[in-house]
């Protein structure tokens, strides 16, 4: 009688093991005709698994689709923001630790730390009792600037505007020719410390570029109006389009040879609409100082961005206003502005 019994029990148990695997789960062939989620043979989802606790997920032979299929290995990616591009770490065993990876650089200063939340407030441990990888994940990394809003910059302005993810200049032309120069990426802009000595006429009506030149006719509703540094491109086509630059494109050619170093121009829309914004704060005391000549009434400022009629160009005020207003269009040939050069880098 016990052999019949101790039979009985044995055959229990394997039928207990076929269904129920070796997790105290489902069994793999039974788990099958439940969801049709077969992963391999022999292999068994755990019940954990099914509930999507995969950190319990660890024993036996269990595997977990839901996640990764039973390969408990991860990758760790990394945004520089903005930086130089840094190679992800592969195959990281769960719960385990890395080292941290060559220190990616910026032109927008100096590398801080990796976090692991893109608002960077969670700080991300390197090495031997560290942070554990349970996940793939994406670190994000953190710069502290060079420059401060309102200091000098290295040209000799004053920085108005900058960004630690940076934008992208366009370049212009091709190598050895005139008023060439790369696409980069930049994080600052700099603006010239005053006015140029005397205001000037944007061009001539018997300049060529009186009338509109191709690529560069823009209305308030076109993207290209917002480029951030896209003053540098457009005053190089204007640049390139004229014989006798100092005659035919007086307001460009001023601030291309405004001086060293030598990568000055006529800002366009959106270069001017940032430094309007930075001279509102500055007269609100957040920056230091206030910028010569740009507070006073009546003073209007040439753009590289023409208007939508030919023989127009934007312009901006200046004046004592705190609220942001638009930009005017003005005659080219009819109408002396003042110019504010400005680089980005």
């Amino acid at each position: 009688m016990s052999r019949k019994i101790g039979f009985f029990a044995l055959v229990l148990a394997m039928i207990f093991a076929i269904v129920f695997g070796a997790c105290g789960g489902v069994g793999g062939d039974l788990q099958d005709l439940l969801d049709g989620n077969r992963i391999n043979a022999g292999d068994y989802v755990c019940d954990n698994c099914l509930e999507g606790n995969c950190e319990d997920c660890t024993g036996g032979d269990c595997t977990c689709p839901e996640c990764g299929g039973g390969l408990l290995t991860y990758t760790v990616s990394f945004n520089s923001m903005g930086g130089s591009p840094v190679e992800a770490i592969t195959n990281v065993e769960r719960g385990t630790t890395i080292n941290a990876p060559i220190l990616p650089t910026s032109g927008y200063g100096a590398f801080d730390k990796w976090y692991s939340d893109q608002e960077r407030t969670i700080e991300f441990i390197f090495g031997s009792g560290g942070t554990a990888v349970t996940s793939n994940i994406t670190l994000y990394a953190k710069w502290n600037p060079t420059y401060e809003l309102g200091v000098t910059g290295p040209g000799g302005g004053f920085i108005y505007y900058r960004s630690e993810l940076g934008f992208i200049v366009d370049g212009y032309g091709n190598p050895g020719y005139a008023n060439y120069f790369a696409s980069y990426r930049a994080h600052y802009l700099e603006a010239a410390p005053a006015n140029m000595a005397t205001t000037l006429i944007w061009a001539p009506e018997t300049s060529p570029v009186y009338d509109v030149v191709p690529g560069l006719a823009i209305g308030l509703d076109d993207l290209t109006f917002w480029d951030r540094g896209g003053g540098r491109k457009s005053t190089a086509i204007i640049l390139a389009s004229v014989t006798a630059p100092a005659t035919n494109a007086p307001a460009a050619h001023a601030c291309n040879t405004y001086g060293a170093p030598n990568d000055w121009y006529l800002p366009n829309a959106t270069d001017l609409y940032h430094l309007f914004l930075f001279n509102v704060g500055a007269r609100q005391g957040l920056y230091p100082g206030l910028i010569t000549g740009l507070g006073e009434d009546g003073l209007w400022y040439w753009t590289s961005s023409q208007h939508s009629a030919s023989n127009y160009a934007y312009c901006v005020s200046f004046d004592n206003r705190v609220t942001w207003t638009g930009f005017a269009g003005a005659l080219k040939d009819g109408s002396n502005r003042y110019i504010r050069p400005v680089r980005a880098f």
